[in-house]
């Protein structure tokens, strides 16, 4: 929800409308938010979206990368979502999941998380 409210608060910012559209703006953007997160990912982290009324795209990551999630395949996603006016928030990364002790590739995903 802060990482919400943080983007919100970048595109009021941006938008030069003032303080009182911020609701207004919080209804039309906030359908349009992603978060990425590896299909592994713990269950929490979709319930997590869910509560905070933001879409959550789980990617499933290959068997070729130790099932981890990679910066293409972050970078994939986000491309074809930003071509549906989708907005990106952030993306949750793990680092030993519960079922299988997962890692997810911090090294080539940080730089795509960063853009």
């Amino acid at each position: 929800m802060t990482s919400k409210r943080k983007k919100l608060n970048q595109l009021m910012a941006s938008s030069k409308k003032p303080q009182s559209a911020f609701d207004e703006l919080a209804r039309e953007v906030g359908p349009k938010l992603v978060v990425y997160i590896n299909k592994n990912a713990h269950p929490y982290a979709e319930k997590a979206c869910t509560m905070a009324n933001v879409n959550c795209h789980a990617i499933q990551a290959k068997a070729s990368n130790n099932w981890g999630l990679t910066g293409a395949e972050v970078e994939e996603n986000i491309q074809q979502d930003l071509k549906q006016n989708l907005i990106p928030l952030f993306v949750y990364c793990t680092v030993g999941t519960t079922p299988a002790a997962i890692v997810d590739h911090l090294e080539s995903i940080g730089p795509i998380a960063k853009k």
